[in-house]
């Protein structure tokens, strides 16, 4: 459709900028009472009609789409994090800078990183999670920016292969995650 989602900074204000109005509007917002982080990773996920927001420290949580619609249904807890108290809990995120990107590839949403050692989970389409292979991965998962290791953490949209350049070594080439191989290569750039 076009559409685009934003969670608000520090807020569990979520809003959906519809292409066909040009106009915002205002999403069933995430639960209250609980204290959302300065940022998160919200991403849309197309096999499970759904938006997924992983929040570093309160975890990943999902709300399903009707008709394109994010008013309609709640947002339901589906792993936490740092914050911990629901299963399962994905070790290892940052609390802070936290990435995701839907795969074609995988039918998946890669999330997670945000510090050193920058650890990373699939979302699958049947609702579960798996551990992603750290193996000739990137130090770090980070927004750039975030500090002195910064990551661009996108996804080719003709292989559905993660691409991901870390500030360090990012003039030598860039890391590609093959998530239905679970396998990392360092690809190194022309000279």
């Amino acid at each position: 459709t076009g559409d685009v989602y934003h969670k608000q900074n520090s807020s569990g204000k979520v809003m959906r900028w519809n292409a066909a109005s040009n106009a915002w509007s205002q999403c069933t917002p995430l639960p209250s009472g609980v204290s959302w982080q300065v940022t998160a990773a919200l991403e849309y996920f197309p096999d499970r009609n759904s938006l997924v927001m992983l929040d570093g420290d309160w975890g990943v949580w999902e709300q399903v789409l009707v008709n394109g619609d994010c008013t309609v249904n709640s947002w339901v807890q589906r792993a936490s994090t740092v914050g911990g108290g629901f299963s399962p809990q994905l070790t290892g995120t940052g609390d802070y800078n936290v990435q995701s990107k839907y795969s074609a590839r995988c039918h998946c949403i890669v999330l997670g990183g945000g510090k050193s050692p920058g650890v990373l989970y699939r979302y699958n389409s049947n609702g579960t999670f798996s551990n992603v292979s750290s193996s000739g991965a990137p130090r770090a998962i980070l927004v750039p920016g975030a500090g002195a290791n910064g990551t661009v953490f996108t996804v080719d949209p003709a292989t559905g292969y993660i691409l991901a350049w870390w500030d360090q070594n990012a003039h030598l080439g860039v890391y590609q995650y093959d998530p239905l191989n679970d396998a990392w290569t360092f690809i190194s750039s022309p000279n």
